[in-house]
């Protein structure tokens, strides 16, 4: 039996056997595989049987159908791994075989503890080993262990024609690696998906001494193959892939001692496998680590170094960021604009990691371009939103806190987007908490108006903290409980009137670590400060 799988976008996945009766492939509604698009005829093409083969033929479509990048005029066979192309969808055809249709002559374990596969010429065998073990002994690559592989089997089986490295993968086996004594010119060649789930799923080796008893086999029937040995690539804890050598002609066929010798030298294959794989699973963590290390480095010079105060010495401003991780998804800013007045901000992207910190790196520059044609809080927010929700393929959304200060009444105007309220600490330590329009998450809706301002004065000694949900959202040991705006707002309100504001940052560290009982953070951790200096 053959099926078409459809290989990427939104269908991806999807499979369509193909068995006694043609199957149609078009836009129409009652095609037997219906795809979309404008370049997709209604009846575009068909795939039929004519006795063991299959066929695809294009029915007169405006834009063509394509067999391995090569248009499709009048009927073209078709064989395993070849890929269709209709429109902008692909299609890989797949030959599949029910089990009891795929008679294997011969079969044995793939274990140490095997006793056949010594049981016949054991010194021979052991020799093969050890040199499989000498040449393989330095390769930490996975790629250059593959090829040396590859080269030494082509050596051990002077009989074989091809020699390949399989992995399994969903939905069906793919090919790693290959070496042809005669290459035929094909980009990848063809093997059996059929046999390799064989070994995949019973973790067994084996043997196929003439394939012509596989008459349903499509790919072996398409790619010409005589005789082959497939064994996995296996080790005490996990199979890695599969080693399979074949042949083409007639005579000389591959044989029960063969399958052994494989097996054998398959099994010290699959050790040194195991160790490239971790050594190169670790040079990729340290490698990862490294431009973590440097994206973090980044992401700090982003932030103000040197907290402008608006040219006047009447205020303070400090801010700090925590990550969670390496980089952080939220951010804080403050720049001195004209007329001496303070754009402030804080936000918070939805997620962690990399891609938060890419989404919020995007927003600092969108917020710091519209500062600087726009004299509102609220027109500035509005543009960001427009900006963002217009370019954001994987929908993520930000919560953004704005304000303007000006210097000359003591004025801030605010503007929430689903962030957390501000808090006000009033001279002498009483805090309440800023009743503004919750506004609405940035990035979603393309159209985000009417939102509102809200208005505050400061007096002399009156100090604003901005801050993310990672300082309220804060969990204890138990996960039970969060720290929450009450306990904020007590260590806001007491700490001592004269302290700079990096020790009220500090005041506030150390209350969350307490609470959450070094449980450490879940969250990134953002506070920013603005205080008026008192006479």
């Amino acid at each position: 039996m053959m099926e078409l799988v459809i290989i990427g976008g939104k269908y991806s996945g999807s499979r369509f056997p193909v068995q006694e009766r043609t199957l149609l492939i078009g836009r129409a509604n009652d095609s037997d595989i219906a795809l979309d698009g404008s370049n997709v005829s209604r009846r575009h093409a068909q795939v039929l049987r004519e006795g063991p083969h299959f066929f695809v033929k294009d029915l007169g479509s405006r834009n063509g159908t394509y067999l391995n990048d090569q248009r499709v005029t009048g009927k073209a066979l078709l064989a395993s791994n070849d890929i269709l192309r209709i429109g902008g969808h692909s299609l890989r055809v797949e030959s599949t075989v029910p089990e009891g249709d795929l008679t294997i002559q011969r079969q044995t374990l793939a274990l140490p503890t095997n006793p056949d596969l010594f049981q016949e010429n054991a010194s021979q065998k052991l020799k093969a080993v050890l040199q499989f073990a000498h040449q393989l002994s330095n390769s930490l690559s996975p790629d250059l262990l593959f090829g040396r592989v590859l080269d030494q089997l082509l050596i051990l089986f002077p009989q074989a024609d091809r020699a390949l490295i399989l992995a399994d993968a969903s939905p069906a086996p793919i090919l790693r690696a290959f070496k042809t004594r005669k290459p035929d010119g094909s980009a990848e060649p063809l093997f059996s998906r059929s046999i390799a789930r064989q070994v995949f799923q019973k973790r067994i080796a084996v043997l196929a001494e003439d394939t012509r008893t596989f008459e349903a086999n499509l790919s072996i029937q398409s790619s010409g193959i005589r005789s082959l040995i497939c064994v996995p690539l296996q080790t005490h804890s996990a199979i890695l892939g599969a080693i399979q050598v074949d042949r083409r002609q007639l005579g000389s066929p591959f044989t029960a001692e063969d399958l052994h010798m494989l097996t054998a030298v398959a099994m010290q294959v699959a050790n040194v496998l195991e160790n490239a794989l971790l050594h190169h699973e670790l040079l990729e963590n340290e490698r990862m680590q490294r431009e973590l290390m440097m994206a973090r480095e980044i992401q700090q010079a982003f932030l103000p170094r040197d907290l402008p105060v608006a040219q006047s010495s009447e205020i303070d401003v400090y801010g700090e960021l925590k990550p969670a991780l390496e980089v952080a998804g939220d951010f804080y800013d403050c720049v001195a604009l004209e007329e001496r007045r303070l754009a402030i901000a804080v936000a918070d992207v939805s997620g962690k990691g990399v891609g938060a910190a890419l989404f919020m790196a995007m927003v600092r520059a969108l917020w710091r371009q519209f500062l600087q044609h726009s004299r509102s809080p609220a027109e500035i927010v509005m543009r960001l939103n427009d900006a963002l929700a217009n370019d954001n393929p994987k929908f993520l959304f930000v919560t953004f806190l704005a304000g303007i200060y000006d210097p000359s009444n003591g004025e801030c105007a605010l503007v929430r987007a689903g962030h957390p309220a501000p808090l006000l600490r009033r001279r002498g330590g009483k805090v309440e908490q800023i009743s503004a329009d919750p506004g609405v998450l940035l990035g979603i809706e393309s159209t985000c108006r009417g939102l509102e301002e809200t208005r505050l004065k400061l007096h002399p000694g009156d100090a604003l903290l901005f801050y993310t949900d990672g300082v309220i959202e804060a969990v204890g040991p138990d996960s039970a409980e969060m720290f929450g705006e009450t306990r904020l707002s007590q260590e806001f309100g007491s700490a001592p009137e004269t302290d700079p504001l990096p020790e009220y940052a500090r005041r506030i560290r150390q209350a969350i670590q307490r609470f959450s009982a070094g449980t450490g953070p879940q969250d990134d951790l953002t506070l920013l400060f603005l205080r008026r200096k008192g006479p």
